[in-house]
């Protein structure tokens, strides 16, 4: 339950981040991808199911912010979402360079799967802008490993904090 209300917690936080984003600079949504973030760090303990449903959760919210046709990015996301929660359970994904490929990966990926997606549903669909593609790969990495070592900062502080705080001694009557 909690696992859950965190996700959806980080995908209102992207979700709120990436509109304010477009606001701000209406092409940064083309380099950067939270959304792969929140999926990828979803899928990160290898369950396949979340993965996969975290995956298709933050590809809708994706495909509602997007112009394009609506679903693609849930389909992406959703096989994006699945196969890093794939790759995370059968490697051993601890280390901080691995964890970085997987989130750049997962952002080639999905952006790859919306391109093929869309050549099956348009005539003459645009190619992906391959800078475009690596820059968003290499943000997606860097965001993704600095978003975990956060998350672990503030896990490690608050599993200390709860060990060490004083319980207070209720007195009998």
């Amino acid at each position: 339950m909690i696992r859950t209300a965190r996700f959806l917690g980080g995908l209102l936080l992207v979700f709120a981040l990436q509109v304010f984003a477009e606001r701000v600079a209406p092409r940064a949504g083309t380099v950067v991808d939270l959304f792969v973030v929140v999926m990828v760090l979803n899928a990160l303990d290898g369950n396949l199911v979340a993965g996969m449903l975290g995956g298709l959760a933050a590809g809708v919210a994706a495909d509602s912010l997007g112009g394009a046709v609506y679903g693609l990015h849930g389909f992406a996301g959703t096989a994006t979402g699945f196969l890093a929660a794939v790759v995370a359970r059968q490697l051993v994904v601890q280390q901080l360079a691995i964890i970085g490929l997987l989130f750049a990966v997962a952002a080639v990926l999905d952006e790859v799967l919306v391109a093929i997606l869309l050549r099956f549903l348009i005539a003459d669909p645009p190619a992906p802008d391959l800078v475009l593609l690596g820059l968003r790969g290499a943000s997606s990495a860097a965001i993704g490993v600095a978003s975990l070592r956060i998350f672990d900062t503030f896990q490690g502080r608050f599993t200390h904090w709860r060990k060490t705080r004083r319980r207070r001694v209720k007195m009998a009557p």
